[in-house]
């Protein structure tokens, strides 16, 4: 039996936000650049995790990974626990991957068998079931794409429906993709937050949002009625289509550091870095109010409101310690052509994006 499923990947708006702190407005687009994962059921007696675009091919005894599951405990389907340290620890010593050792393609693997353990033993009735799991995306890694985000929330997806959690229904303009309704987006959305915590430790949660739900949403933290902070978001219905450069720095960087240095700014720096993070955040409010307006008012007015507020938002996130040189020297070129660009994602390299007005 073969599986496949595929989703979203997304590239964040204009004028986000770095998407790590507090309740501020973000928004972000997703792209029609696809992961894909293909699921088989194998009679190996194994678990096997292929992820051809980073050269990884890991495998583990079904034996193994049975001894491990006695020994890890990860709650409830409808509601996945955060990883602990202590249950990071136990998917370390099942992957053998040193306690201080930090990769991409660790995090993966990581993330992977947290994923699989906690949503393959809640439904199966004859066991955790052995599998071959490969993983294909469209997008670079670790380029500020979103790429971790699409990674983490088609193995939910792909793993929720192969085990009869969620039931996709056809797409109508598509029917090579598979469509689930609003209640297992939302189940799919919440595993895929939390796989995506291992790779990224702190992320808002805008990152695997727009990779399950697709098209273009306005993304806020705010608190619930128990006052715990849990995400709004709210589709955007009439986003103008801009053209967008993407320049691929070829710099890797690991998400998970760059928020720790931030974090650690902020904490040093408070009254400083917190009206810069006010700053970003009234930056994504008059962009979305701009897109609202592009369709009703002049667009070469607003074209050059846009530009200038991204070289506004990228100088604020220049302050912030997120950009490099490589970053800057895309900003440099475009703008000597009369064009404005800045980071996306978390910075440190990765991508850049350019706005091509018309």
């Amino acid at each position: 039996m073969v599986w496949s499923v595929n989703i979203w990947s997304v590239v964040r708006c204009l004028l986000r936000k770095p998407a790590w702190f507090g309740c501020m407005t973000a928004l972000a687009v997703s792209v029609n650049l696809r992961t894909f994962v293909q699921l088989k059921e194998t009679d190996q007696v194994k678990v096997v995790l292929d992820l051809p675009d980073i050269k990884l091919h890991n495998a583990w005894e079904m034996e193994d990974i049975s001894k491990a599951f006695e020994d890890i405990i990860i709650g409830d389907l409808f509601t996945p626990m955060p990883v602990t340290e202590d249950l990071l620890s136990k998917l370390k010593k099942l992957a053998n991957i040193p306690e201080e050792e930090v990769s991409l393609k660790n995090l993966a693997i990581i993330s992977f068998l947290y994923i699989y353990l906690a949503i393959m033993s809640h439904k199966r009735k004859d066991g955790l079931q052995s599998l071959s799991v490969k993983v294909t995306s469209n997008l670079p890694t670790g380029s500020g794409l979103g790429s971790s985000a699409a990674y983490s929330v088609s193995l939910a997806a792909a793993l929720l429906t192969y085990s009869g959690v969620v039931t996709p229904i056809n797409d109508e303009n598509d029917n090579k993709y598979m469509k689930w309704t609003k209640d297992d987006l939302e189940l799919i959305n919440k595993w895929g937050f939390e796989a995506e915590r291992i790779i990224h430790g702190t992320p808002s949660g805008i990152d695997n949002s727009v990779s399950t739900y697709g098209g273009a949403i306005h993304f806020k933290r705010v608190k619930d009625t128990d006052g715990e902070m849990v995400p709004q978001i709210t589709p955007l219905q009439r986003v103008p289509e801009l053209r967008i450069l993407l320049v691929n720095t070829r710099i890797p960087r690991i998400t998970k550091i760059l928020v720790a240095n931030v974090k650690k700014k902020l904490e040093k720096y408070p009254d400083i870095i917190n009206p810069i993070f006010d700053a970003i955040d009234g930056i994504s409010i008059r962009c979305e109010n701009l897109f609202k307006d592009m369709k009703e008012k002049d667009c070469d007015h607003i074209y050059r409101e846009i530009e200038e507020l991204i070289d506004i938002n990228q100088s604020l996130l220049g302050i912030l310690g997120v950009s490099h040189p490589s970053l800057e020297q895309v900003v440099q070129i475009t703008s000597k052509h009369g064009l404005h660009s800045k980071l996306t994602g978390a910075g440190g390299g990765g991508c850049a994006l350019t706005l091509i007005a018309p």
